[in-house]
């Protein structure tokens, strides 16, 4: 049997077990197996040492382990490193283990879906055009609500597609390594001014997601413009209230969930082997379960 986890806490609200599981079935993969595994921080280097010998075939890492569980791997990949956070690890052949990022794929797809970025094949064929994303490319101003595992692959996303970026934290004054590594701007919560001319808005926080619902990381009615995108990293309830407040005033948004589906495809990739994975059996799921 190849068991696969989720390592994180919480992760009872999580549909990764019913989703890599529904693809293991449709791949009639008959000996693979996708579980949860809720690991609070003092017990992720118990989890790892399991890990390691041979409990487990690999991981999805979720909060709020994404960047703490980099120590326990043997190598990472490209991606990896520039995100400076992962949500996957695989055992390989030899038994090193291989920390990867997904989110980066998964965020940069969803951005790609409703064109508030351009695809390669379409940057490809709007050379020497005016922008065919979202934005012209001098009004790319982006502001990231959160600075850990899940926003630096938004970060690092952003920041190649061209975009200036600012992040808020809650804690700005411990933040040097995030500053060091990408070169964004960093502020806390009191220091933003809701009339600067963001383009993009991202909560990549975990305020309004399942069961604490029906709460947004901002509020004030000054921050939701129709002329920005929004964009929540957070997939349950696939509508936040970070997102009902953006579309309240007709902004058009980016729900967590494609993201989530997206990253999902690329793991489910790495965990079967498979170029092609089924894609209507993951969307099919997340529409029921939005339903």
């Amino acid at each position: 049997m190849k068991v696969f986890a989720l390592l994180g806490h919480p992760v009872e609200h999580s549909l990764s077990p019913k989703l890599h599981n529904a693809v293991f079935e449709a791949l009639d993969l008959k000996d693979y197996r996708y579980e949860l595994c809720d690991t609070l921080p003092e017990q992720l280097a118990e989890r790892m040492r399991q890990f390691k010998v041979g409990e487990y075939e690999g991981f999805s890492v979720t909060i709020p382990h994404k960047q703490a569980v980099i120590e326990f791997v043997d190598e990472l990949s490209d991606r990896a490193k520039r995100v400076g956070a992962i949500n996957t690890i695989l055992r390989r052949e030899d038994g090193k283990l291989l920390g990867e990022n997904t989110d980066y794929g998964g965020f940069e797809k969803s951005l790609e879906e409703l064109d508030v970025i351009a695809s390669e094949a379409r940057q490809s064929q709007s050379e020497g055009i005016a922008s065919v994303s979202a934005f012209p490319r001098n009004d790319k101003l982006a502001l990231v609500l959160g600075s850990g595992g899940a926003a630096r692959a938004v970060i690092a996303v952003l920041l190649d597609h061209g975009f200036s970026v600012t992040v808020v934290s809650s804690r700005p004054d411990e933040e040097g390594e995030l500053i060091e590594r990408f070169g964004v701007e960093l502020k806390g919560y009191e220091e933003l001014d809701p009339g600067r001319d963001w383009s993009l808005i991202v909560n990549c926080t975990p305020v309004g997601m399942f069961p604490k619902v029906g709460v947004s990381v901002i509020e004030d009615s000054r921050w939701f413009r129709p002329h920005r995108v929004y964009c929540d990293v957070v997939y349950n309830p696939r509508i936040t209230r970070f997102l009902e407040l953006a579309q309240g005033v007709g902004a058009k948004t980016v729900t967590g969930d494609r993201m989530f589906l997206w990253q999902a495809v690329e793991q489910a990739k790495l965990f079967t082997g498979k170029e092609e994975v089924p894609l209507g059996v993951m969307e099919g799921l997340l529409k029921a379960n939005n339903a």
